[in-house]
């Protein structure tokens, strides 16, 4: 019989004389299992008695076979004969087959996401179904592949393991454990990849892991600079513009300078709008702002440098101009002079006294 996928159906056993007899006969049978469970696959029958009445040849036993949707090998159970009354036994042995309908199984993997955390450890728990119980047993492969994830930095790789599903399991999980870190980044991705099985098919081969990164962006911060600003030409002040955390992304910040005490064009060249760019994991930059030297004796003066981009954290670094120049001193000399008997005093000439 093909089982079918629901309800039941009937085997129908024939038993039957090789010749009519004029005495009535009977015989008495039960059924017994081999692959084929009771219960399960079929419901058991019997002892029960069969009764030939005079001149009678042919009488049928009906076994009902249990329908269901698991893949499985063909199935066996045995309608076994007791010796009769008034006849002789030939076969005492009938097989009922129970010829499977349904396709294998197929194998699925879920998606995971899963913060990273700062410092610590977690899994990213996969889960591996079957679409139906099987009774055989059914394996398959599966592996971690990057994608923007990489192993050995965001998580641990998973080298090629083999699931079992034992005859009526249908889920396995996988862990595949996730590093935590303190970088801003991206969210990042990796695969566990399910390849090569048996007594099921694929119907969706790749789980797709995805790590949501929990870091806030980096602050961006500017420390105060100084430097002498010389009698001529130009000498170069030096921010330090830095990070609070590496990242993996490139960050760029626009930045300009603005007077205080010190004038754009006067004391210093200023800069309107350029750009200052982090490349991933750089955490230190510096911009040079030319400041213009002359002998003028003045007070130190500032500028600011301020970064501009809207929605990071940051700083105004200061710029101080130290004077070097100095007040001119005035000094005036001594004088003597002798005065003779008619020397001339400031242009005057004066007698000698005697």
């Amino acid at each position: 019989m093909t089982e079918g996928n629901s309800g039941s159906v009937n085997a129908t056993f024939t038993v039957s004389l090789s010749a009519a007899s004029s005495k009535s006969i009977t015989v008495d049978y039960q059924t017994a299992d081999n692959t084929a469970v009771a219960g399960t696959d079929y419901t058991a029958v019997g002892p029960g008695t069969l009764s030939f009445s005079p001149g009678q040849t042919s009488k049928s036993i009906n076994v009902a076979v249990h329908g269901d949707i698991m893949d499985e090998d063909t199935e066996t159970f045995y309608l076994n004969l007791s010796p009769p009354v008034n006849a002789s036994l030939s076969d005492s042995q009938g097989i009922g087959t129970i010829t499977t309908d349904d396709d294998p199984p197929t194998l699925s993997i879920t998606d995971v996401t899963v913060t990273e955390g700062d410092a610590e450890t977690g899994n990213a728990t996969f889960t591996v179904s079957l679409s139906t119980a099987s009774s055989r047993t059914v394996t398959v492969s599966c592996q971690t592949a990057d994608y923007t994830a990489i192993a050995g930095i965001d998580y641990v790789a998973l080298d090629p393991v083999t699931l079992t599903f034992a005859p009526g399991e249908t889920s396995q999980t996988i862990d595949i454990q996730v590093n935590g870190d303190t970088t801003d980044e991206n969210d990042e991705t990796f695969y566990v990849n399910l390849s090569g099985p048996s007594n099921a098919t694929l119907s969706d081969f790749q789980g797709i892991g995805k790590i949501s990164n929990d870091d806030g962006a980096s602050a961006i911060s500017v420390e105060d600079a100084s430097v002498i600003e010389g009698d001529s030409g130009t000498a170069y002040l030096l921010f330090t513009v830095s990070l609070s955390s590496p990242s993996s992304k490139m960050i760029s910040v626009d930045y300009q300078t603005a007077d205080e005490t010190a004038t754009g064009g006067t004391d210093y060249e200023a800069v309107e709008t350029e750009t200052l760019t982090f490349n991933p994991g750089d955490t230190i930059r510096t911009v040079a702002v030319a400041v213009i030297g002359d002998t003028l004796v003045e007070a130190d003066e500032t500028f600011f440098l301020n970064p501009q981009n809207a929605g990071i954290s940051n700083s105004q670094g200061t710029g101080t101009i130290i004077n070097d120049d100095t007040l001119t001193q005035i000094f005036i000399e001594d004088a003597r002079v002798t005065e003779g008997d008619a020397s001339r005093i400031h242009g005057e000439p004066r007698l000698a006294r005697g």
